[in-house]
């Protein structure tokens, strides 16, 4: 007992650990995002011209603008008509994202459990409604080993809520999904018969938007799954094993 609560204290610091570091470096860049975007402003000349673009300098005297394609046009402040600076976000680079941030999207996941000795890998597939920046609702499925020596594993079926807590493009995301593990022997003779049971799995992770189209997803969680495993003892009497798993989890997937 002793062990095993010091084994999930470690991966509990680990994950704060992990944690942390993303929400700063998350917050770096949310800082840093300047460089990147900038709030549109509209310059009117008396001359009847109207441009847009960054206002890069505004003094009594001189207006600068550049515009998207990043010509800088200086006027002096005697041919400026008004300047108007909207809240809509303009990125320099135009990036051209699979993933939009809305409508339909897909992940893939590979899985690893992370166990005291036997740990077991898997694999996961989502699909899912993005409906704005932080609420994705779907369903998905997917097939992951709880003990390679035992031969045990599961086939969830979960319905799953996701969503983004910055609109950048990195972010730290959250993931709760719950549903149904149906549980099987999965190809070893020391189980005869499973029946599965319920499925939670929470996480926290980072998403980092690629340049030309998917997600990159780094994730960590802890899953909930209650089986029940029946087998033969050495005596040839039957034996009826309750399982109920808590293990931490690692994933790392593709969203597109």
């Amino acid at each position: 007992m002793f062990k095993t609560s010091t084994i999930h204290s470690t991966y509990i610091r680990l994950i704060v650990i992990l944690f942390i570091s993303i929400f700063f470096s998350a917050n770096l860049s949310a800082q840093g995002k300047h460089t990147k975007w900038y709030f549109e402003a509209t310059v009117e000349l008396y001359n009847g011209s109207i441009l847009k673009g960054e206002l890069v300098e505004h003094t009594d005297s001189l207006i600068k603008i550049e515009l998207l394609g990043g010509s800088i046009l200086a006027y002096p402040k005697s041919e400026v008509k008004s300047v108007h600076v909207s809240d809509q976000k303009v990125y320099k680079k135009v990036k051209t994202y699979i993933f939009q941030r809305s409508g339909w999207n897909v992940s893939l996941f590979a899985n690893l459990n992370l166990g005291q000795d036997d740990a077991g890998v898997g694999g996961f597939l989502n699909v899912g409604y993005q409906f704005n920046d932080h609420v994705n609702i779907g369903v998905g499925t997917g097939l992951q080993q709880y003990s390679t020596w035992e031969g045990t594993a599961s086939i969830p079926i979960y319905a799953f809520l996701s969503g983004n807590f910055l609109e950048a493009p990195n972010t730290p995301y959250y993931h709760v999904a719950a549903g149904f593990g149906l549980a099987t022997p999965f190809g070893d003779d020391f189980y005869d018969d499973a029946e599965g049971g319920l499925y939670v799995h929470p996480s926290l992770g980072m998403r980092f938007d690629l340049y030309k189209g998917t997600s990159f997803l780094l994730e960590m969680g802890y899953q909930f799954h209650n089986a029940r495993f029946s087998r033969t003892d050495w005596n040839g009497f039957p034996q009826i094993d309750e399982i109920n798993y808590r293990k931490f989890t690692l994933k790392i997937g593709w969203e597109f």
